[in-house]
């Protein structure tokens, strides 16, 4: 058995924190915090005060999605399986444009419950991008351009951090020594 001594609980609580540092960057946020996401993107432009509200209840109730299966299931369960959007097309779309998957997921899901209700049924515009007042201003070809729609959309405006540097190669081979 190894002695622990001071030295070795300082290089472990400091792993720890650089651990910490990295998820709170939004590294991990594109897949496993769902609420998170809102710190890493301005949604205020998208529509008026209510919809960012219902918005962040979506994310709150939302499960990490880790897959595409995980992200078509959900689709699923929303849209009571009368989506035309899957699984694939979100998770290749927000792969596209590197922006978060639960955040995608809760605009569509807000605006039109994944493409089933309202103007979006027309226009196969998910995340109404462009829709006031009842007018549609931009038709899409496909469901699929419509999900790249709400991924681009959130692409352009992300909110920008100084990125969180990761800690030297020597760091992780001394805190290995002590595993």
């Amino acid at each position: 058995m190894k002695k622990v001594t001071a030295v070795t609980i300082l290089l472990l609580l400091t792993l720890a924190w650089f651990k910490m540092r990295g998820s709170e960057s939004g590294i991990e946020n594109v897949y496993t915090s769902p609420v998170g996401s809102l710190e890493d993107y301005d949604i205020r432009k998208y529509a008026p005060y209510p919809h960012n509200d219902r918005v962040r209840k979506i994310l709150e109730k939302m499960s990490p999605m880790y897959s595409e299966q995980d992200v078509h299931d959900y689709i699923s369960s929303k849209s009571k399986g009368k989506s035309h959007i899957t699984g694939k097309m979100v998770w290749e779309s927000t792969q596209k444009h590197s922006v978060d998957i639960h955040l995608v997921m809760a605009l569509m899901q807000q605006d039109s419950q994944f493409g089933t209700k309202g103007l979006a049924v027309k226009s196969k515009n998910p995340g109404n991008i462009g829709t006031y007042g009842g007018k549609i201003r931009y038709n899409c070809s496909s469901w699929n351009e419509g999900v790249d729609r709400v991924s681009r959309w959130i692409s352009e405006n992300r909110i920008y951090k100084e990125p969180v540097e990761d800690p030297p190669d020597w760091f992780d081979r001394l805190a290995n020594i002590f595993k």
